[in-house]
């Protein structure tokens, strides 16, 4: 036997501790240094490329093309101006930002990747960069508002620069923001990553036969087909996985568009059920709410379905 082979470490009579050699200690430590030394390796690793994604990505000032400068420039784009891609703009969407807002860099992927499509979409709604740190250096807290709703609220069909630079003089500028402006006034307001991204995602519907302008809608060269209305933040989000896999199963016996109406920018609440009915002309449908589906025969609206239910009866989807 080795001398101090068998001497302890803690070498305690209590049952409650194990006692080890130095020989048993050295393997364990020299385990315990090998697993130590290989997680630091793979963190250095893993902070290093973590470092390296984020520097080394798109930038918000890449998108220069897209700034708009001050807050009065937002209600100045004219609804007949064409940007530099040939795009008319007669409903835009304004995003503001600061350099120093991290979930404006969490959701930077989703606006970078909204503004590198816009061109090659049929009817876009383009979108403008607002970078707040720009703006105001000191903002002060709008205590009147209790919740986010009331927040956006006070905003919605707000038309001057007047009105929006005295509501930023009194209440803060949240970021991320995004503004969807139409005929020169606020129309919706959305706050934070969760609802800007549920806007500006680019989802699965596009797989399928889709339909990007308004001019489109009555214009498709079948003799009869529907057309299924959805957006990424009301009741049909809920639906998208159960109505693409109705498509997927039968495309060859049903013929479906999918259209985006928040981005075609034809939902009126105020409609009523049969004020599509009949309806020859694309530019003149509207939505009330969502999901909405359209049944067009020979260039003609001639049917209105509300709801998922009600959509599920005509199309023969499974509804349990």
């Amino acid at each position: 036997m080795k001398e101090n082979e068998n001497k302890h470490i803690f070498a305690n009579t209590s049952q409650n501790f194990k006692s080890y050699s130095l020989k048993d200690l050295f393997s364990s430590r020299k385990k315990y240094y090998i697993l130590c030394l290989t997680l630091l390796v793979i963190s250095g690793t893993c902070l290093g490329i973590n470092f390296s994604l984020k520097n080394s990505g798109k930038k918000y000032s890449d998108y220069s093309n897209f700034f708009v400068n001050d807050i009065k420039s937002q209600f100045n784009i004219s609804e007949s101006s064409q940007n530099d891609e040939g795009i008319i703009e007669n409903d835009y969407y304004v995003y503001y930002y600061r350099d120093t807002c991290s979930a404006c860099q969490d959701i930077s992927p989703t606006i970078f990747n909204y503004l590198d499509k816009i061109a090659s979409f049929a009817d876009p709604i383009i979108m403008y960069l607002l970078n707040t740190d720009n703006v105001y250096s000191n903002y002060q807290f709008g205590s009147d508002f209790s919740s986010a709703e009331a927040y956006k609220n006070s905003l919605i069909n707000i038309s001057s620069e007047d009105e929006i630079i005295s509501f930023f003089q009194k209440n803060t500028i949240v970021t991320p923001m995004l503004f969807h402006i139409s005929n020169t006034k606020i129309a919706n307001v959305y706050l934070g990553t969760e609802e800007i991204t549920s806007v500006l995602s680019l989802n699965d519907y596009s797989q399928y036969q889709t339909i990007d302008k308004v001019t489109e809608q009555l214009n498709q060269t079948s003799e009869h087909y529907y057309i299924y209305y959805y957006d990424n933040l009301t009741e049909s989000r809920k639906y998208k996985e159960q109505i693409l896999n109705f498509v997927s199963q039968n495309s060859n016996s049903i013929n479906l568009y999918f259209a985006n109406a928040e981005i075609l920018g034809i939902i009126d609440k105020s409609i009523d059920k049969d004020f599509n009915k009949g309806q020859t002309s694309s530019v003149s449908l509207r939505v009330s709410s969502l999901p909405y589906l359209i049944e067009v025969e020979r260039k003609t609206s001639v049917n209105s379905y509300i709801g998922f239910d009600e959509i599920s009866q005509v199309l023969g989807i499974n509804n349990e």
